[in-house]
């Protein structure tokens, strides 16, 4: 698992710019101490640093393929899976169902499937991260257009002028 907080080498300007408060401590840190990697979070960052290499060693990395997709939907299902407005509106238990098998299908499965395979495809090369985020992008917008209610909107809505 790849380190989430920036470390020294980030931006400082950047840091000025988001947050001004800390930007404005950090550089009287670094001021007074002589030390240009002063940062007042390095403490909070070390602390994370500390629990990704445990998480590394402790969880499971999957070995089969079908381990592999199978942790990408699991990865997927967390901010895909969260019911629509449609859903969540439905008036009955069969039509929140249905949407929310939509949503699953359209939001989960197919975006997770879709960028597994190009990451898999793309494997050991320097496009295997873009292969994987355009994968879920297009994946996500190919279920848009192929799942019953867009149809239904589309097809039976307003027709296009002749």
């Amino acid at each position: 698992m790849e380190p989430a907080t920036p470390g020294p080498e980030r931006d400082r300007f950047k840091d000025f710019l988001i947050n001004p408060l800390t930007g404005s401590v950090n550089y009287g840190l670094r001021t007074i101490t002589g030390n240009d990697n002063a940062d007042v979070r390095a403490g909070i960052y070390d602390a994370q640093d500390r629990t990704r290499e445990v998480m590394d060693a402790v969880l499971h990395k999957p070995e089969t393929t079908a381990g592999k997709y199978a942790g990408r939907i699991g990865e997927f299902a967390t901010p895909g899976g969260l019911p629509s407005k449609a859903a969540r509106l439905a008036g009955t238990g069969r039509e929140i169902a249905r949407h929310m098998a939509e949503d699953m299908f359209g939001n989960v499965v197919m975006p997770a499937v879709a960028s597994e395979a190009a990451g898999q495809a793309t494997e050991g090369t320097q496009y295997e991260g873009l292969s994987r985020f355009l994968g879920a992008l297009f994946g996500n917008a190919g279920t848009a257009v192929g799942l019953p209610t867009t149809r239904r909107r589309v097809w039976c809505g307003v027709r296009p002028a002749k």
